[in-house]
């Protein structure tokens, strides 16, 4: 989050020192003025993030479930995250599924393959609603309060991509190793279902061998 925040806040302070030094069309504006239009701009931004992310969380789950092949991850794909070093820096990237109600930084129950599951589709969601921010993101030149849609608006759209694709990419980073703690979660439980059974069938004999 302390990393996001720090993007934002260098990317704020940039948009309003370089509208302030080359853009004569508001050379006549205070620097309040502008100060509180990229401020607003990046408001209507995290909106439009806000709205997308909670129509796509009200989707159902089975279209994200882990047997959607939409969602696969390729092998040069996940070379390519291995070359990026995601592992160093992928828990820096702000992790915000709090607000929706299921937090993914970190596995809390391993050896549940329900939760898991369910952390799959959360995963899964968040891969579309960081894309989809993306993309949606570049509304933010058709509102009509940010009067220079190009020197305000569409550098906030910019890094609003840089940020999305960041998370994009962790969560991406992150299918396979679920995949594989599922699995490994569902052979454990019916290992245990396994023992269970066996030791319940010893203990039926012996209680018929007593009688």
């Amino acid at each position: 989050m302390v990393m996001y925040l720090s993007i934002i806040a260098m990317a704020a302070f940039l948009i309003c020192g370089l509208n302030l030094l080359f853009n004569p069309m508001i050379a006549n504006f205070s620097p309040f003025w502008i100060i509180c239009t990229v401020v607003l701009a990046i408001i209507i931004e995290i909106a439009i993030d806000g709205i997308f992310a909670a129509i796509i969380h009200s989707m159902p789950n089975r279209w994200f479930s882990k047997d959607n092949k939409f969602f696969d991850v390729s092998r040069k794909e996940r070379k390519f995250y291995d070359k990026l070093k995601i592992k160093n820096w992928k828990d820096k990237v702000a992790e915000l599924g709090f607000l929706g109600g299921f937090r993914k930084n970190k596995l809390n129950d391993p050896k549940n393959p329900e939760y898991l599951a369910q952390f799959v589709i959360e995963n899964n969601k968040g891969i579309v609603l960081h894309i989809v921010g993306m993309i949606a993101g570049f509304l933010i030149l058709l509102f009509p309060n940010v009067k220079y849609a190009l020197t305000i608006g569409l550098p906030i759209a910019i890094v609003n991509v840089f940020l999305n694709s960041l998370s994009t990419m962790v969560l991406r980073y992150n299918i396979p190793r679920l995949k594989i703690s599922y699995e490994r979660a569902v052979k454990q439980l019916e290992y245990e279902n396994k023992q269970k059974e066996k030791l319940s069938k010893v203990e039926t004999e012996e209680t018929e061998e007593n009688k």
